[in-house]
């Protein structure tokens, strides 16, 4: 587990959340389909569904929901994960279990402003780190920083 050095973000967005490298597509933006599931897509398409708020979660600083502003099933906003890591989707609400809760923490890289965005609890397996498969079409968790660029992400502030 990484050391517990999270970054408090300087605002609660709006953010599109874009993955380092690693990638075999141009799919490089978290996105999520209108049924909730996460995946990669290659542009801020309009649709709402790349645009993400990070609010720090009351008496937890450092820490934060990840929620989708628009686009989707308006009953699943909060970015969470399955207790095995496979499958990062949207839910209702933070149920509590820490799969709804994340920590930025400054990547190991030479290239400023990268974070590897962490999973707080409620997972098995070691599996903290948001990752992604080569084509994109999978977001999960896995348990390290594999150095392919996947595990580190870009919050970049937009205006939507």
């Amino acid at each position: 587990m990484p050391a517990n050095k999270s970054t408090v973000l300087p605002d609660k967005g709006p953010y599109n959340f874009q993955v380092l490298r690693g990638l075999n597509s141009a799919r490089s933006l978290l996105s999520c389909k209108s049924s909730g599931s996460v995946d990669l897509f290659d542009a801020d398409d309009g649709s709402g569904r790349q645009i993400w708020s990070a609010e720090e979660v009351p008496d937890f600083p450092g820490v934060y929901n990840i929620k989708m502003q628009t686009g989707t099933d308006p009953t699943k906003m909060y970015l969470s994960c399955s207790v095995d890591g496979t499958t990062v989707n949207l839910i209702a609400n933070d149920d509590l279990s820490g799969r709804q809760r994340w920590r930025f923490v400054p990547a190991n890289s030479p290239i400023c402003d990268y974070y590897n965005i962490l999973v707080v609890g409620g997972t098995e397996k070691g599996r903290v780190y948001l990752s992604c498969s080569a084509d994109g079409e999978k977001v999960d968790l896995i348990e390290t920083d594999d150095g392919s660029g996947r595990q580190r992400w870009q919050a970049q502030k937009t205006s939507t």
